[in-house]
Order: C-alpha cells, then structure tokens, then sequence
C-alpha cells in the first residue's frame, strides 16, 4: 500500500530535491516503494521516430491538476535508441532499429534498457524494449563454389561434410534447412531405378547449428565418371522463406584406403578472458592409418567457423594446436565459442575427418565499471566550439541554492559477481557531493553541498570515480565540468578611490586626456559599464567629456582652450560607473585634472650670429663669449630650462667648449689650433644649439665666428735671396768696346737712327719704365740720354714675408752692414737694392770683386718688432759674362768679411743613424746609386747624339730639346746667324751674337735659331718677376729669359740683347736685369 501526499504538499515542495530524496529514501525503507517496470515490444527495421507507447498511459500514472505543476519526462538512460516527449512522455525510436546491429551476438532475445524520470512525482522507471527478429536476412554461403574431393575406394556410406551458410536472423528465421538439386547425378541399379550417387544428411552442431553433409550412396569408379557438380540450397523459416545457394563440386581421385580420424567428436575447454595471445586451448589430433604422405595430416578451420571467431583463435596447421590470436576474448559480449576442426590427409586423394572444440570463457575482472551521467531539466547543456552539445559539460547559475541535485548517476558493470559490485564516489575536495539513490542498482544524484560563488570559481570539476569489488578491483573516473552562468551580484569597481591627472595646455579638442577604468567581476551585460562624468562641486562647469562605453575622458569640442599660466584651481570630477545588469549597480571615483604648462615655445637666440675674438696666444680656459636664449614658457625647471650644446655640422675639430647650463664658450684646445698663421686666418664658425627640456623638446641654432686675434709671433722669412747660393752679377762694360759697338751700330749699312733705334727698343721691350731709360755710357755719347744720375740702376731685389696680418706682417728693410763704400741702398717698402751711383766715373771705379751686403728685414707688430737678417751677394766685374766662373764668384763672396758664418751639423748629428735605420739607410743608398748610374747614362746618350760646343768651363745642355723650343719660338724661320760682316737678320742689321753660357763661357754660332741649345728645365717655368709673351705669339724666348721653379738672380748691365729677339737685338748699351736659376746654379748675367 502506498502513502499519498496532498497536492499542496507536492505543490509546496516539488521542487526541493532534499525533500524529494527524503520522501524516496523513507518510502524504500518501510517497503512502501516498488519499481514498476513497463515492457515494450517493437519489430526491428522500425525507423526513427517511430511511435511506441506512452509513459503515464502505459505505468498509470494520475493526472495533475490542471493549474498545478505540469509534469516533465526525461530520458536518463538509453536515450540514443528511444526518446520521449518532455511534456506528453510518448516514447518514440531514436534511430532505426535493427536487430543485428543491436544485438551482434545474435541472444535469443535482443534488449534496450531505457530509464525515465518522471516529475512529478519523482520516479525513475525501468522500461524494457524487446526488439523483435524480421527475417530480413537470407541465408548467404561463405563462397559460391564448394569444392570437395573423394576417393575411388570411398566406401558406401563415407560422409563429406559441406560448408554450412549464414543467416543472422533469430530463431525461426535462421537457417532451417538444406537441400540438393532435385536431379542430382545417379546411376541406375539392376532393377532399372535411378540411384543418386549422394543422399544430402543434416547433422547438429554442438552450437546448435545445422551442418550439410553428404553421404555416397554407391560406390565410384574414376575411369567412368571423375566428378560431380550438383546444387546446393539453404533455406530459413521465415514466414517467406528466403534461400541462398552454393555449386558443389566433387572430384574423384584415385584410391586412398584410409581417412583421418578424430580420437573425439568434440571437445570442452574452460579459459580465462585475460587470457594472453599465444597461449594455448588445446591440441587436437587425428591419425591416419595410412603410410606416407597419405598420413600426414593438415588442420584448417572449416568455413563453418565465422570470421569472428577466426580472428581469436590461431589454429596450427601441422600441430592441430589452438591458441589464442589476438586479445578480445570476452565474457560479457560472447563466453562460448564453437570451433570445428578439419583434418585432411595430404594424399593425392585426401580425405578429411572432422571434430568440434568447444570453448567456454570465464568471467575474470576485466570490465571497469561504466559511469553514466544525467542531468536535471534545470541544468542548461554547454555547447562546444563545433556547436555540438560538450559531453558531461553542463551550466547553472551561480546563485543555486545549497543542496540542490543536479544531475543522476549511474554505474554499470558487465562483470558478474563482486567483479560487478561497485563503490561510488566524487574526488575531494569539491563543492559537489555524491548521495545514494539505490545503491544496489548503483544509482547516485549529485548535489551542491556549499553556496557557488562564479567570480571566485568560475568553473568545477567533478571527478566521480567507481571501483568494482574484483580482485584486482578496476576503477573508472568520470569527470563533470560545471561552469557557472553569472548573476548580478557584483557592482563596477575602480581601481582607486580618486585618480589625478595631468593634462597639457594645449590639448587639442576631442583629444584624450585619460582612460578611467571600471572592473565588474561579472560576465555579459552583467559586466558591461556604462561610465559618465559630472563636476563634483555646483555651479562649475567641465571642459571635459567620458566615453560611455570605454571611460576614455577627451577635452570637449566645445571647450575654451586652456591656458597654463592662467590656470587658478585643478578641475575636480566625478566619474560614475554603472553595469547593464539587471537590478543595475554603480559606483563612483573622483576625478582631479591639473593643467600643467606645455612646452609650447621654443628657445630663442638673441642673437643669429654671434661674433667673438681670441688672440690666439690665448691659454686654455681663455673666456672666448656667451650665447643666450631665451624660452617663454613657464616651467623654468623643464619647458623653460635650456641646454646649451655645439651642433656637430663638421668633422674640424673643435677647440671650444660650450657650458651646456650658461652658454659661455671656452678655450679648452691646443695652442696649435688658435695659431691664425696656420689656419690661414680662417675664423672657427660653429653652430650653437639651445634646447629646452620639456617633454618634446625644441630647440633654436645660432652661428658664432670667433676670430683669432693676431699677434706678433712671427719673424719675417726671407724668400729671396739665399746667401748660400744666390748671386748678383753687375758687368761694367769697358768703354773701348761701348764705343766699337756704338759705331758699328750707327756706321751699319741698314742701321736705323739713335732714335729709331731707341723707339723700337722702348716698343718691343717688356722691361719696366725704370729699366728701360737706364742706360750706360760716356758724357759725348750720342746715345746718352738718361744718364744714371736720374734712374738708380736696380742690382736686385730682396723679397720676404711675414705670416702675421696687419702692420705684424708688414716687413720693412734697411740696410745695415757691408755697404763700406756706399755703393749699395735699399727700399725700406719694395726690397730694390740700386746703384748709388752719381756719374759713370763713379761706376767705373766701383771696387771689382763681390760684395757681401747684410740687411735687416723688420716687421712693425708692437710692442717689439721681429727681425731676420738677410745677406745678398753682389759681385762686381769688368770681365765679359761668359768669362766669369761662378764658383770662383761665391768663393769671392764667402770670403768677404762679411759673409755669414754658416754653422755646420756636429759630429753627434752626423752619426746619429741607429742601427733600427740601416736598412732604410742601404736602401735609399742603393737607389740613390742606381739613380746616378741612370742619370749618368742617360746624359752619356744626350751628349752622343747633340752637338753642342764643349768647353770644360762650359754646362751642358740638351740640344735637341732646346732645337724643339726654338724652331716652335723662331722669330725669322731658318734665318741664318753669322759670325762676321753684316746681314738682313733684323732692322738692324745682324751682328755676331754671343751667348753666355752660365758658366760664364761665351759661345758664337752661326747657325739657325734652331741649333742654339737650352735646358728643358731652365725653360719650364717663368719668373712672375718678368711677364713674357705666350703662344700663340711666335716671339722665341733666349734661355736666358726662361724661369724654372727654382729662384735665383742675375742682374744684366748695359746688355746688347734684347730679351725677345735673341740674335737680332741693336747694340745699343741699356741695363735692364732679371733672377733666374738653373738646375738649381745661379746663372750670371749675360751682357753683350
């Protein structure tokens, strides 16, 4: 008899799974509670969806009120074969049904557990499905064609055993029967009546199987028939019988007197499910009473044996051993197997004798217990990634009342026994527990045991594990995957209580100034913040806006610009955060933003150039000037702060520094870098920069040129002449031989007049003004028209320089000693040293000899001027230029009085080479030599192929290259030059020309002006000192007048040839003078 509740109390409480589990558990216990189990039959092949019965139809149960709690079904068990209505509980097929693929081990009946929750009342059903056998299958021999074989001897009676065919259907719809051909082959007897040679037999297995045999009914003669073919049939019991068929092919071969023999038609072996690969059941043997091959027997499994049980079993073909092949023995799926074993002879007519093994698996614990969960209505199934419901991955609210059940456990185990009884329970720690529900039928319910809590633990894991009672025991572990959907429990929270910020003055409109962040501990809309902004005092206004969704704050569009220096207070904000829950929660923060100033101006040089002087005899550390900038904004600590830095426009080194905090420049070099002579004036322009140090920093450039203030730290350098080599040669012509050239010039035939004469002379001259009205001669002569007393005759000229600017650069001379006779005078500005000569009387009785004058070169710095002494040698000689020796001319000067004393390295200095130099030393020696060698031959093989007159006072110089110079130069083009008489070479008239060589040797041609030599080298550079036509003016140039690189002096007095035109020049006495110097020989003046 069963209690009854009223419908309040089951209205009241339906829903309190504690007081559910109370009822049931007290119900159990007093017997008041009875399973009540439903059966169901349905027919295999039934589609899905198919309509099978109705729950509260089918088990009775009452009906609810109809305002009352409506009632739910739910599927906790079997739900992949049948399905029922949630609300209506009709049960319908969830897939197609078919009973072969259900029940592979062909049971005589095929099962479906299902179980159903019902609520209310709260009751879980047992509902059994039956599923009924179609015969949907024919039966189906493993291969079309049998093929057997018997010998000629087979005696009347002997059996040949044929494959048996397959049929999966149950029962009556399995294999009932087989048969041959209604005319299989016969033989007639002596009566006159067909006999069939073969009678088909049907014997039973020991599975209870049905096995076709055929029985030889007369006896066989192989040299009248050798085989036979007949048909086999194998039919079912279905209502609609359905057949299959195989040929049967038997030949005839010739005598074997015996068949192999089974000592057993059958055999029984019990094994273990664990048991190994390789191990053995049992050895099966048959003999033979024949010799020979006819004994040897071969083991095959027939095909009466399935693919299944071949796949487990390992049969020997020599031994008859059976062993285990691979591992899938089991009990709980199939514990008997039926193994039938053929023998054959391998005789040339083998025969074949036959016996069955039977094979019993025993239980051993091999089955884990198998945990199957499922879950209340309430409880919402999590969906994957792929969209398909997650196993065993449920969600329920996190505000779930402690105590509430969740969800059925059930725990199966295919073991028999205690290898099937099974202990239930949930891993600690956990906020889930396990209650029993039916532990003999290992059913369970889990529960929350504590208060959930998502923001804390999100996500739960349930691990149930199960462990049978075998020995050793097996276990199993499920694992439930709880995550918990949010509630609104949680208010948005800031970071701080008040948050302060700084923003630029000039932030532009809508520019972000901060990011103000809420977090909500809460998922979805529950955690989805709304923020807004407001000022915290009245009667203010804000120039700033928030983001609703991102709580970003921006300087508002329609905002006053703002203004750092005349910012007053800091704006004082309050920020509110407010969820999309539902009841909605918010909190607040406050807000302070600070204006700060912006480096929004740049330093500014007060100056864009900056000059500053040094004197560069400054020490280092000399204060050299300041640079200033100046930078309007207001933080003088940052924005307004200025650096001062050289910019690095120049690789020049830099003797200046620059103190980065003041802008003063420094000194902090090398004496050498500030020398002005050696930078050749040249003022240091650098770049300065100002920099402030705001965030971004600017920054303005200006240029400073510091100057270098010159002072005298130089002495004037003497450029010209060098005392050592350089000489001044003034030839006094005698007056016998002025007369013969004056008469020879005025009593020539075609000889102009003087004034002719002196016009051509002045026009085609290029000496200067002073040079050209100098000439020398008697007070009677006719030429004499600027006497000497008017025109100081220029000697030479001293020449220096002095590095230093201004008047300390300026050099002044004087002369100081070695003028005994007051022969001599300079300028003190130009350096001319003349003749101070008043008539020619005094000329003619100058003292003959050289003449060694010292002279002091001054510059006029301050406040002591700088001197250097210079020394010129002048020598005086009535001798004709070409007969003077210019050695003999400088051993004359060097030993005049008051020649220089030149000092000499000391013997220390000489030898001062160490040895780390010798090889240095032999090398240059080495090259030096081969040099020598080089030159000497070369001039060797200038002297073969040049004619050139020799003399051994005479130089040598290159005919063929001077031949070059002046047939390009040649002022009359072959015009021959005579020794004697006169000629048409010239307006004048020709003359016997004498060149002086600088030896001092005097040389007449006749010849063209291609014969006369020169040195290449005396022609390669002219003397700035005297201005010479260039190409393409054909004016040939004497050697004389040609000015290599070198510097020397020649003075030429009272000369008869004139510069352009060397052969062709009127004697008419003229001084005019010029320096030049040859392979580094002074050459002396060449007077005609």
């Amino acid at each position: 008899m069963c209690r009854y509740f009223s419908l309040q109390e089951v209205f009241s409480f339906i829903y309190s799974m504690e007081l559910i589990y109370l009822v049931l558990a007290c119900l159990c216990a007093l017997d008041y509670c009875q399973a009540q189990d439903h059966i169901y039959r349905t027919n295999e092949e039934t589609g899905k969806g198919h309509y099978v019965g109705n729950v509260p139809q089918d088990i009775g149960l009452a009906p609810l009120p109809p305002n009352g709690q409506k009632r739910s079904y739910r599927i906790m068990n079997g739900g992949d074969k049948i399905s029922v209505d949630a609300v209506s509980g009709d049960l319908k097929t969830a897939m197609q049904l078919d009973r072969e693929v259900l029940c592979p081990d062909n049971p005589d009946q095929c099962e479906i557990n299902v179980e159903v929750l019902v609520v209310p009342p709260f009751r879980l059903l047992n509902l059994l499905f039956i599923v009924n056998d179609l015969n949907d299958n024919a039966p189906k021999f493993p291969t079309e064609i049998i093929k057997k074989d018997i010998s000629e001897s087979a005696i009347v009676g002997s059996a040949i055993r044929l494959d048996s065919a397959i049929d999966p259907d149950l029962k009556l719809n399995s294999i009932q029967n087989y048969k041959i051909s209604s005319s299989p082959p016969s033989r007639k007897d002596k009566n006159g009546v067909s006999v069939p040679y073969f009678r088909l037999d049907i014997i039973q297995n020991i599975d209870g199987t049905k096995i076709p045999q055929l029985n030889l009914t007369q006896s066989l003669d192989r040299e009248q028939v050798d085989s036979y073919e007949l048909l086999l049939y194998a039919i079912d019991g279905g209502s609609t019988a359905l057949t299959g068929t195989a040929t049967v092919q038997i030949s005839v071969t010739d005598s074997n007197d015996n068949q192999p023999e089974f000592p057993q038609d059958s055999y029984v072996r019990e094994i273990p499910e664990s048991m190994q690969p390789g191990s053995l059941v049992i050895q099966v043997t048959a003999s033979d009473l024949d010799a020979g091959s006819n004994a040897d027997i071969e083991y095959t499994f027939p095909t009466v044996v399935n693919d299944h049980d071949r796949s487990l079993f390992d049969l020997d073909s020599e031994t008859g051993a059976i062993t285990i092949k691979e591992p899938g023995l089991d009990f709980e799926n199939k514990n008997i197997h039926h193994l039938t074993v053929e023998a054959r002879d391998r005789g040339p007519n083998p025969a074949s004798a036959y016996t069955t093994v039977t094979v019993k698996v025993l239980d051993v614990n091999d089955e884990a217990p198998h945990i199957d969960v499922s879950f209340m209505d309430f409880v919402e199934k999590k969906i994957d990634d792929t969209g398909s419901v997650a196993p065993n991955s449920v969600l329920i609210k996190e505000d779930i009342a402690n105590e509430t059940y969740i969800a059925f456990v059930t725990v199966t185990d295919r073991d028999t026994g205690k290898n099937g009884r099974v202990v239930c329970h949930i891993k600690q720690p956990s906020s889930f527990e396990l209650k029993d529900l039916d532990q003999d039928q290992n059913r369970y319910l889990i529960r929350t045991k504590n208060l959930l809590d998502r923001e804390t633990e999100r996500y739960h894991k349930i691990e149930i594990v199960a462990t049978d009672e075998g020995s050793p025991s097996l276990s199993n572990t499920t694992t439930v995957l709880v995550e918990l959907l949010d509630i609104n429990d949680n208010a948005p929270k800031f970071g701080k209580p008040e948050y302060i910020v700084d923003v630029s003055e000039n932030v532009d409109h809508g520019e972000r100034v901060t990011e103000i962040l809420a977090q909500d501990p809460d998922a979805g809309a529950n955690a989805q913040i709304t923020y807004s902004i407001r000022p915290t005092y009245e009667n203010t206004v804000t120039p700033f806006t928030i983001d609703a969704d991102t709580g970003i704050v921006r300087f508002a569009n329609d905002a006053t610009k703002l203004d750092a220096e005349n910012a007053t207070e800091p704006f004082a904000l309050t920020v509110t955060a407010t969820d999309n829950g539902d009841p909605r929660l918010s909190s607040t923060t406050l807000l302070t933003i600070k204006v700060m100033d912006e480096n929004d101006n740049v330093p500014v040089f007060r100056k864009k150039i900056y000059d500053f002087r040094i004197r560069e005899d400054s020490k280092r550390g000399t204060y050299v000037g300041q640079v200033i900038a100046d930078d309007a904004d207001v933080d003088k600590t940052t924005n307004a702060r200025i650096t001062y830095s050289f910019a690095h426009d120049s690789n020049e080194p830099n003797p200046f520094t620059l103190k980065e905090e003041t802008g003063e420049i420094h000194f902090d070099g090398e004496q050498s870098q500030i020398d002005r002579e050696a930078r050749d004036s040249r003022p240091y322009i650098l770049t300065v920069e100002a920099w402030d140090n705001g965030k971004d920093p600017t920054s303005d450039r200006a240029t400073v040129e510091i100057y270098l203030e010159d002072v005298n730290d130089n002495s004037p350098s003497i450029v010209f002449p060098n005392v050592t080599r350089d000489i001044a040669i003034v030839y006094i012509v005698p007056q016998q031989e002025m007369d013969e050239t004056l008469s020879e010039a005025v009593d020539g035939t075609d000889a102009p007049s003087d004034e002719e004469a002196m016009d051509y002379l002045l026009e085609s001259s290029e000496l200067s003004v002073a040079q050209q009205v100098i000439r020398i001669g008697t007070s009677e002569s006719p030429m004499q028209s600027h006497p000497p007393l008017q025109v100081p005759v220029l000697v030479t000229q001293i020449r220096a320089v002095d590095r230093d600017a201004s008047e300390n650069g300026h050099v002044r001379y004087s002369l100081v000693d070695g003028n005994v006779n007051d022969y001599f005078s300079v300028d003190m500005s130009s350096g001319n040293i003349t003749l101070n000569l008043k008539n020619e009387d005094a000329l003619r009785a100058m003292k003959r000899g050289c003449h060694v004058i010292k002279i002091s070169v001054s510059d006029l710095g301050k406040p002591v001027p700088m001197t250097t002494p210079a020394w010129v040698n002048i020598y005086i000689t009535d001798s004709t230029p070409g007969t003077v020796n210019i050695s003999d001319a400088m051993k004359d000067c060097q030993n005049n009085s008051f020649f220089p004393v030149i000092f000499a390295p000391d013997d220390d200095e000489i030898g001062a080479a160490s040895s780390s130099n010798l090889l240095f030393i032999l090398i240059v020696t080495f090259v030096a030599v081969f040099a020598i060698i080089l030159i000497i031959t070369i001039a060797l093989l200038i002297k073969y192929k040049c004619r050139c007159a020799k003399d051994k006072k005479s130089r040598t110089y290159n005919c063929q290259q001077a031949a070059d110079v002046y047939s390009e130069h040649s002022y009359a083009q072959g015009s021959p030059i005579v020794k004697k008489g006169r000629g048409k070479g010239s307006p004048f008239g020709d003359r016997t020309a004498r060149l002086h060589l600088p030896n001092g040797t005097a040389d007449s041609r006749s010849s063209n002006f291609s014969e006369w030599t020169a040195s290449q080298m005396q022609i390669s550079q002219v003397s700035s000192d005297w201005d010479f036509p260039q190409k393409p003016q054909p004016v040939p140039l004497h050697p004389a007048f040609a000015f290599p690189r070198h510097r020397s002096m020649v003075t030429y007095t009272d000369s008869n040839i004139h510069p352009p035109y060397v052969a062709s020049t009127p004697h008419i006495p003229r001084h005019y003078s010029h320096s030049y110097f040859y392979d580094e020989v002074p050459c002396l003046a060449t007077v005609v």
